[in-house]
């Protein structure tokens, strides 16, 4: 992704902050910890990255009792403000994480590859993490009708919440639906997830929402 668009993101969800994680789950029909449950249980180790991981809500539902470390990388200072209570925070951006190699067992991120040059934070992804990655996240349906079915029914969804969380908000929440023209199409994530290790896939309806963990060679 380009500097400007990854700029024009993030401003967008710091605007939105406060009312991000509400918005959210309206948009997921109440079903949005629950998919973070499922991503959860596929974290070992006890060093834990979370990239993308806005106000921590990850690390949250995983609860700190079995880790070491915990770390939110996300490039919002709005956002990492919730987790900082709770867990290392650093600013910054996926397709170039400032850690060492293998500085984390798991490396973990949630619905951020549409913000993301995917190739570029796989990379980044395999070498910070010593054993396993775990994405959480929707991707494009590759029949088109449906994919355009899912964008109409999302940016409804959108509206509606929009209207209910904060509607002086409105435009910056609309931004949001708009960035799922950019969701990745699945033969492409799981081409790039099995040249990295073994892939275990987790998914709901028609697996538009999914969990891919990998494990490394």
């Amino acid at each position: 992704m380009s500097t400007s668009y990854t700029k024009r993101i993030t401003r967008t969800i710091s605007d939105i902050a406060d009312e991000y994680e509400r918005f959210s789950g309206l948009v997921t029909l109440g079903l949005l910890n629950l998919y973070r449950r499922a991503a959860a249980r596929h974290v070992v180790g006890a060093d834990l990255l979370d990239v993308g991981g806005g106000q921590g809500e990850m690390l949250a539902v995983l609860g700190r009792r079995s880790l070491r470390r915990a770390v939110v990388l996300d490039p919002s200072v709005e956002m990492l403000r919730a987790a900082a209570g709770s867990s290392d925070v650093v600013v910054g951006v996926a397709e170039a994480l400032p850690f060492r190699e293998s500085s984390f067992e798991t490396v973990v991120s949630a619905f951020a590859l549409r913000h993301v040059d995917i190739a570029a934070f796989i990379f980044e992804l395999r070498r910070v993490a010593r054993r396993r990655a775990v994405i959480l996240d929707f991707w494009g349906n590759d029949n088109v009708a449906v994919y355009a079915l899912e964008v109409i029914y999302v940016a409804l969804l959108s509206f509606i919440a929009a209207l209910i969380v904060n509607p002086r908000k409105l435009r910056s929440f609309m931004t949001l639906p708009v960035t799922m023209v950019g969701r990745p199409r699945l033969a492409y994530v799981l081409r790039l997830f099995s040249a990295l290790g073994h892939v275990n896939v987790q998914c709901w309806f028609l697996c538009n929402v999914f969990v891919v963990s990998v494990d490394f060679n």
